[in-house]
């Protein structure tokens, strides 16, 4: 076709061609048309071709092995299993035609075999996903030869079942679910990886392909030799990120107790940790019975998102505590004797907070009310919803408070006064409820005071759902304390 272009049009061609036995190589074809016919010149290309292959199949390799990397670097703080799905799903189709990623349970108290768990599936065909997920589900129940399993998991070795890999995994199950899927899928060729973080096995990675597809090449199985071994590095990562998160959150409960039980009024509170590890452990509530017999709220958020956040906060919470538990004075007193003992005792950390304290009172409408007396030390502020769905906002929202705990041992400190009328709902809650990335304070309590004002009426429980629903982002950078108190009759 080139040669009579060439002819017909009376101008040179140039293309590439491959010519095969004996040749087996790859040619520059340069063709020139004359009188007499064709001048031809070949130039043998097959090195300069097969570097240009091997370059574009190293580009393909890397952007697979980045694209594992971005996967499974989002990870959320549950969800290790879930990022092993998404390794599937990104091996599928470059890669293979179908694979699973089973992981080893942290306490291999599963039940499995080699106290294995499935992780899940991906096919390239649509078709064939469910009978992926089914079989994955059922084969660690019915294996019979644990061989493979064992040389991947334990001994590290990858296992490559090559052209009878079908009949070769079709043995290792006896009658059952496992067998009757293999029978459907028939992988022609099998890869078995094992995932291995800092020295300790954390699953293995199947990859598999059907006839049509072929065998895996030598690159091929370097490639998903480097993708398991990054993939077991940063699942290990994550494991670590979720039991860290595990630790700050049950570090963080353990400080969170359930408020008093009273007949004046009905308590209800909130924490939401944050979805990133890094950012939990500094925010906490309170409610209990001074000394004086009032009911005292306290909302704090010690600076600082980590473990060290959490331990700090639980120091700050007990002198809080204490120094409100034993004696009758105000908030802003106790708060000026936190300071002191934050001081004397060395503890390094600077915290905002709320005290404030409810006494019964008769109300502005002639019936049972009580009056809230509060100190802020730099936290947002307070707010009241009346029982008309009107928003009172407690102090000013940005330099009416006084400065944070741990600042100035001496730091003076105010308290403001404001009736309650029974019906009328006391919302205490720490900055993650209203700042974040895309949002400013002022932005945030403004959204805050527009919420509260739709759930007038509500029961408690339900209104702090919604207020968390209506404020919070999927995606949480800070975790979220709230303490709520409607005022009975």
């Amino acid at each position: 076709r080139c040669y009579r272009r060439a002819m017909d049009d009376g101008e040179e061609v140039a293309f590439d061609a491959y010519y095969p036995e004996p040749l087996n190589a790859w040619y520059e074809v340069r063709a020139w048309p004359g009188p007499d016919g064709l001048a031809v010149y070949f130039l043998d290309i097959t090195e300069r071709r097969q570097a240009h292959i091997e370059a574009q199949r190293a580009v393909s390799r890397a952007a697979l092995l980045a694209r594992v990397s971005a996967t499974l670097s989002r990870v959320p703080a549950s969800g290790v299993k879930s990022a092993a799905r998404g390794l599937a799903r990104v091996i599928v189709p470059d890669l293979a035609d179908w694979a699973l990623v089973t992981l080893v349970d942290d306490d291999r108290h599963t039940g499995t075999r080699q106290g294995l768990l499935n992780a899940g599936g991906w096919h390239v065909d649509p078709a064939k996903r469910d009978l992926v997920e089914r079989y994955a589900s059922a084969r660690l129940a019915e294996i019979v030869d644990e061989g493979i399993v064992v040389r991947a998991v334990e001994g590290g070795q990858a296992q490559h079942l090559r052209g009878d890999a079908f009949a070769q995994v079709r043995d290792l199950y006896g009658p059952g679910v496992a067998r009757e899927c293999i029978e459907q899928l028939r992988p022609y060729c099998v890869l078995v990886l094992p995932l291995v973080g800092t020295g300790t096995p954390l699953g293995i990675l199947t990859i598999c392909n059907e006839k049509a597809r072929g065998d895996f090449s030598a690159d091929d199985v370097q490639t998903a030799q480097e993708l398991a071994a990054r993939a077991g590095i940063l699942l290990d990562s994550a494991r670590l990120y979720r039991r860290q998160r595990d630790i700050a959150e049950g570090l963080q409960r353990a400080h969170l107790t359930e408020p008093p039980r009273r007949d004046d009024v009905e308590i209800a509170v909130r924490y939401a940790p944050a979805s990133e590890v890094a950012q939990i452990g500094g925010d906490w509530y309170d409610a209990f019975v001074d000394g004086a017999e009032r009911l005292t709220l306290v909302i704090g958020d010690v600076m600082g998102h980590d473990v060290e956040a959490a331990a700090a906060m639980g120091q700050v919470r007990t002198l809080v505590r204490g120094m409100a538990a034993v004696a009758a004075d105000g908030p802003a007193e106790i708060l000026r004797k936190v300071d002191s003992v934050m001081s004397r005792l060395g503890v390094a950390t600077t915290a905002s907070a709320v005290v404030g304290q409810l006494d019964a009172e008769q109300g502005a409408k002639g019936a049972s009310g009580a009056r809230l007396t509060w100190s802020n030390a730099g936290h947002p502020p307070p707010m009241v919803l009346r029982s008309n769905g009107e928003v009172d906002v407690l102090g000013a929202v940005r330099g009416g408070e006084d400065i944070l705990l741990g600042v100035e041992s001496d730091a003076s400190r105010h308290e403001e006064t404001v009736q309650l009328d029974p019906g009328d709902v006391v919302v205490f809650y720490t900055d993650g409820l209203v700042e974040r990335r895309d949002q400013s304070l002022v932005s945030g309590i403004e959204h805050l005071v527009d919420v509260l004002g739709t759930l007038a009426g509500r029961d408690l429980d339900g209104l702090c759902d919604e207020v968390l629903a209506k404020c919070l982002p999927d995606s949480r950078g800070d975790d979220v304390a709230v303490v709520a108190v409607r005022l009975l009759r």
